[in-house]
């Protein structure tokens, strides 16, 4: 073996070692979840793009967590009960006692429309008697606005499967569909072969999102761990590996 190989060799042994190292001493930490939502949190590989974040930004401050996955309703339950160190997908508005992050990530509901549709949407009103179809149960979560249009109209419809969102948009079987951005753009490239370009209409609040701890010491340390990743560009590679082509 020349030397530049063995050199190599060494660095790449070294690297492992930390890491086993790290594993071996990092305090863990548990962590309430609610149930999957692609891309957010999958829960069948322990995966998705908002868990990832949390996930590096405490691995990199010497931490590793423990997942908890719960019905979304139990996470302030299961949090309230001291059996978790922490819980994701939570803000201020929740009614749990703690210490909470810095912004992780943002759910943000669109209306999407192909990119050849001559529909202009600028308001909720202007969903009026438009081929809709949107998330299971939107019509509760979007507000009493939203329920009033689409109400009495026969040609809404609400998909259990998104994937079928995207399907149907492209099929042109409904002029709108009523998805988060990256709920939408990570089942677009589940499908490869479907190629088509749409538009985002901002007609709906963002939604953002933190991490509760119940202590402050940890919580401080997964806000460095969070600034890291956005520093140095981790936080959108996160994001991207989800829904870019």
């Amino acid at each position: 073996m020349n030397q530049k190989k063995f050199l190599v060799y060494l660095i790449v042994l070294i690297s492992f070692l930390l890491e086993v190292f790290n594993n071996a001493y990092a305090q863990k930490i548990k962590v309430a979840i609610g149930l999957s939502l692609p891309p957010y949190v999958i829960k069948e590989n322990n995966t998705g793009m908002e868990l990832d974040i949390v996930r590096k930004s405490l691995k990199v401050m010497g931490y590793e967590i423990k997942t908890r996955y719960v019905v979304l309703k139990n996470v302030p339950l299961i949090y309230r009960t001291n059996k978790v160190d922490c819980a994701m997908t939570v803000n201020e508005n929740l009614d749990v006692n703690g210490f909470f992050s810095d912004e992780v990530i943002i759910y943000q509901n669109y209306a999407i429309t192909l990119a050849e549709s001559p529909l202009i949407i600028k308001s909720i009103s202007d969903l009026k008697n438009k081929k809709i179809i949107a998330f299971q149960n939107a019509n509760k979560y979007l507000g009493d606005e939203f329920a009033n249009v689409v109400e009495k109209n026969d040609d809404y419809f609400e998909a259990k499967n998104q994937l079928n969102q995207v399907k149907l948009l492209q099929k042109k079987r409904y002029d709108i569909a009523i998805s988060d951005i990256n709920i939408f753009k990570y089942f677009k490239k589940q499908i490869p072969k479907l190629v088509f370009d749409v538009k985002f209409h901002a007609i709906f609040p963002p939604n953002p999102y933190k991490v509760v701890f119940h202590e402050k010491k940890i919580r401080d340390k997964f806000n460095e761990g969070l600034k890291y990743l956005r520093k140095t560009g981790e936080y959108e590679y996160i994001i991207n590996s989800y829904i870019k082509d």
